[in-house]
């Protein structure tokens, strides 16, 4: 192949990539509004679920977003009884960001309903074409993985 066609090639991969992501996340959204969520919210959550309560300042390092942009999300979220605020036990001057028994089941039933969403689109491929896919994304994860431990 062909610098050029290599290229042409990189781009259409990019492209198809961010198309694929753009319709997932929109076809999600719906479902998060509806419960008075945005995606950063979902992602908040996502991440206090994991790691347990945590300053705003490292949701805000993990996410990418703005520190002032993180409170008035947060604030949001309190509002909802989401999250909640909490003294840090280690240092009385850090305040962290908990989840709720609301917010935990918040968050559950968002997974949930992003898996049967995801298998409900699925159940719609014949089993050759899901092995495919199947195949194809466990090679992305990989290479993904790869490139990341490459740091590239």
């Amino acid at each position: 192949m062909s610098r050029k066609t290599d290229n042409n090639l990189i781009d259409n991969i990019i492209e198809d990539l961010s198309c694929m992501i753009t319709i997932m996340h929109r076809s999600l959204l719906s479902e998060f509004a509806s419960k008075g969520l945005s995606r950063n919210h979902f992602m908040i959550m996502k991440v206090l679920s994991k790691s347990g309560a945590l300053p705003v300042s490292v949701i805000a390092k993990e996410l990418f977003v703005s520190r002032p942009q993180m409170t008035h999300l947060i604030d949001k979220l309190i509002s909802l009884g989401m999250v909640e605020r909490q003294p840090d036990q280690d240092d009385r001057r850090v305040i962290n960001i908990a989840l709720t028994g609301k917010g935990r089941a918040a968050i559950g039933e968002c997974e949930n309903l992003i898996k049967n969403r995801g298998k409900s689109r699925l159940s719609y491929l014949s089993a050759k074409e899901l092995e495919e896919l199947s195949v194809v994304l466990k090679r992305l994860v990989e290479i993904e993985s790869r490139l990341e431990q490459d740091k590239i």
